[in-house]
Parts: structure tokens; C-alpha cells; sequence
């Protein structure tokens, strides 16, 4: 029987298995509805399982599913185990489904670039070419706006990071125009914000189309929609932001971006504060990926899979390697509507191979001198991605690993949901 991190895969259903922040603290089961949920003791994997419901839903909506009924049993062990595990990534999982040609499996792994240009100077010059020290360094003032932001910037979960950075944005609205003490609190919001607007913050972002009121339309689409429903939880009020939820990241982390960027306006207008701003563009790292794909493709092993220079280097010098193989990949591109994020993409038949597990894989690439493509390589050349499958009874096995893009000086990303 396939399986995967010592989780049976059933032939006859469907199902995910989830990355945990640690590990269980004993053996548990609990249904919800069709699927049932297992936690493992001493496991840093959570399984979810449950019928095939619709062989033409996208497994993208059973990953969802899965997602949403792990999340209720770890919310339950955290309350009766004291117990606080996150699923770490759910983009980042495996997930399977039987049908009419068999059991399909599909694991998902990431690799995360970083990059921050480092070592490069401006030099300015006046008409005679004569070049123009740079102005001495004038430390900003300090105000507790900065402390909103660093704690938003540290927050590891979305939800935590978009409220401090709204607290940054009242306190800093409040900086420019106080709260009156018989005040209503979205009548300040509106003054303050219409003050803010008219000394040149920029809210483009907020703007409905053919709109002439920004500030009525940042109170009307995000005030309402997006800043009450992340700081209350009642429910029967309107649709409340939890944590954890798949539907819900994206549109907190649309809004969290949109808001970091009315703070950072103000504080550079306020404060003077210098704003670090390079990196890759996402076009183009993605066309360095993409000029990359024909030397790169998938290494995998029984055991910890060897890097492309010692598989080079095995076979310059006819030694032996760990068994496992080399296949190819396909660059499938950006993935879905992430501008960030790039999938390379490998389709194997198990039948197929000489061997029935993979411990782990490498996505390799031809190692190269280009001081453009050399860091890349050399990224993906080390990253292990553990696996811990068995392929018995697979039909097919799909592995698709996503190329994430952080720019460490940009808006911070990289969130848990």
C-alpha cells in the first residue's frame, strides 16, 4: 500500500497530508462529517482522509477541504493538549485522489530564494563632474508607529501582522490629527484620513473606479470589510477573518500590503525615515527560471539524495551512487495568480521505475559561472526536499515544486497562515 510520513494512502478515497510547526503528543482520530482527521505521536505530519466526492474537482478544492478539517482537530488539541501546532505551509503538502485510472499522488515542495542587492553605490555629480558627497544621516525621530510596524514585520501569522500594521496607521493618523475626546471613532478616521489625503497620502489603492473620494471608499471597502472583521470575531455580525483560513490569507494579505504602503508614505512625509527598495523583479527572476529549465531537472533517491556536483563527480570517477534516477521537469510558469511564485512540474509513472520509495529529491540545474543564473542553481543544487513516500500501488505520481521569490528589502510576504 502507498504511503507517505508513515500515513496509509487508501486506493479508494482521497485525501491530504500537512507539514506541522512540531509534533503530536499522542495518537488521535476524529471525524468531521465524511473525512476523518489523524495526529501521530511524535509525527510533525497530519493526515486527512475521506471519499471521493467529484473526480472532476480540482485538487486544489480537496487540498481546501483537508486544509479546513486539519485546522479543526489541531484547534481542538491545542484546547484539551495544550498542545499548539500550525499546519506550516498548506500550499505545501501531499494530496492524492482514486479514479477509474487509479491513484493519482501529488506532492508539492518549495524552494525560497532570497535576494537583496548588496555593494552597489550611487555616485552624484554637479554640472562640472565633480562628485557630490552624499547628506549626512539624520537619525528619524522616534515614534511608536515604528513599533507597530517592527512588530508586524516579526508577526509569523497574517491576521497579527496586518492588525499592528493598522495600529501603525492610527497611531501615525493620530500623529497628524488627534482623536477628539467625544469623538466617534470612524468620524476621527475620516477627518484624520481626509487630512492625511489633502497633505498628499496616496489612496490610489482604496479608490472604487470613477470615484472621487478616497477616503469615503478606504472607509466604505476596507474599514469595514477588512479592518472590523480582523479585530472582532463575532460571526453573527458578518463574515469574521480567522486564522488559518485558505479563503481568507489572500484578501488580509492584499489589504496588509495596501496598508503598509499609506505607513511607509507617512513616515517617510513625517519622519524622514529612509526605505530600503531592491531586489529581483518578479518578471524577471521569473525569465531566469525559465531560461534555466532546459539544464534543470528532478533527482531522487532511497535515501538522502546526492547534489548534481556529486553525481557529476560518481560519474567522472565510475563510483557508485544511492540508488534512485533522474527525470525531467517542465517550467510551467507563474504559478496560478502568484506573481512570485513559479512552478517546475515532474510527471512520472511508477511502473516505470527501478525502485518503489523516495526518501528525498533535488531540483537540480546545470551548475554555472553566470553571476545571474550561478546563485540560482546553486539554491536549488542544495536544497534537500524529504519525502518519506512508498509508490506501491501508485499510477501516477506528480511532483511539483514551487520556486518562491522573497526580496528581503520589499513588503514582507512570507507569512503562516
Amino acid at each position: 500500500m502507498a504511503s507517505a510520513y508513515g500515513f496509509d494512502i487508501t486506493p479508494g478515497g482521497q485525501g491530504a497530508i500537512f507539514a506541522l510547526s512540531g509534533a503530536g503528543r499522542r495518537d488521535r482520530r476524529q471525524t468531521f462529517g465524511p473525512w476523518e482527521a489523524e495526529l501521530r505521536k511524535d509525527s510533525a505530519y497530519l493526515c486527512v482522509r475521506g471519499p471521493v466526492s467529484d473526480l472532476h474537482e480540482p485538487l486544489a478544492e480537496v487540498i481546501a477541504a483537508a486544509h479546513e478539517v486539519a485546522q479543526r482537530l489541531l484547534d481542538i488539541v491545542a484546547v484539551e493538549e495544550r498542545n499548539a501546532l500550525l499546519i506550516v505551509e498548506p500550499h505545501d503538502n501531499v494530496v492524492w485522489r482514486a479514479g477509474p485510472h487509479g491513484l493519482k499522488l501529488q506532492l508539492t515542495s518549495p524552494i525560497t530564494f532570497t535576494a537583496e542587492m548588496t555593494g552597489i553605490t550611487a555616485v552624484v555629480k554637479n554640472a562640472a563632474g565633480e562628485v557630490l558627497p552624499d547628506p549626512p544621516y539624520m537619525p528619524p525621530q522616534h515614534h511608536c508607529a515604528y513599533r507597530y510596524f517592527r512588530y508586524s514585520q516579526a508577526a509569523e501569522n497574517i491576521l497579527d501582522g496586518y492588525r499592528n500594521m493598522f495600529l501603525a496607521l492610527e497611531s501615525l493618523l493620530d500623529y497628524i490629527d488627534g482623536k477628539r475626546a467625544d469623538e466617534p471613532e470612524t468620524g476621527w478616521l475620516k477627518r484624520a484620513l481626509g487630512t492625511a489625503h489633502a497633505r498628499g497620502l496616496n489612496l490610489s489603492a482604496f479608490a472604487k473606479p470613477g470615484s472621487t473620494d478616497p477616503v469615503a471608499d478606504f472607509l466604505g471597502a476596507h474599514y469595514s470589510a477588512v479592518r472590523c472583521a480582523a479585530f472582532h470575531s463575532k460571526s453573527s455580525s458578518g463574515h469574521a477573518l480567522r486564522p488559518g483560513d485558505l479563503r481568507d490569507y489572500g484578501v488580509v494579505l492584499q489589504q496588509l500590503l495596501a496598508v503598509q504602503a499609506l505607513v511607509e508614505g507617512l513616515l517617510k512625509s513625517e519622519f524622514s525615515a529612509r526605505l530600503p527598495s531592491s531586489g529581483f523583479f518578479h518578471s524577471g527572476f521569473g525569465h531566469l527560471l525559465e531560461n534555466l529549465a532546459p539544464v534543470t531537472g528532478l533527482l531522487m533517491s532511497v535515501t538522502e539524495c546526492p547534489t548534481i556536483e556529486q553525481v557529476m563527480t560518481a560519474t567522472e570517477e565510475q563510483n557508485d551512487l544511492p540508488e534512485g534516477g533522474f527525470l525531467p521537469v517542465t517550467f510551467k510558469g507563474r504559478n496560478g495568480s502568484a506573481t512570485d511564485e513559479w512552478l517546475f512540474v515532474s510527471e512520472i509513472k511508477p511502473a516505470d521505475l527501478p525502485f518503489s520509495k523516495i526518501a528525498s529529491l533535488r531540483l537540480v540545474a546545470k551548475p554555472s559561472n553566470h553571476f545571474m543564473f550561478a546563485p540560482i542553481a546553486y539554491k536549488m543544487n542544495r536544497t534537500l526536499m524529504s519525502t518519506d513516500l512508498d509508490l506501491a500501488g501508485l499510477s501516477k505520481l506528480v511532483v511539483r515544486v514551487r520556486c518562491v521569490l522573497r526580496n528581503r528589502q520589499s513588503a514582507k510576504k512570507g507569512f503562516s497562515y
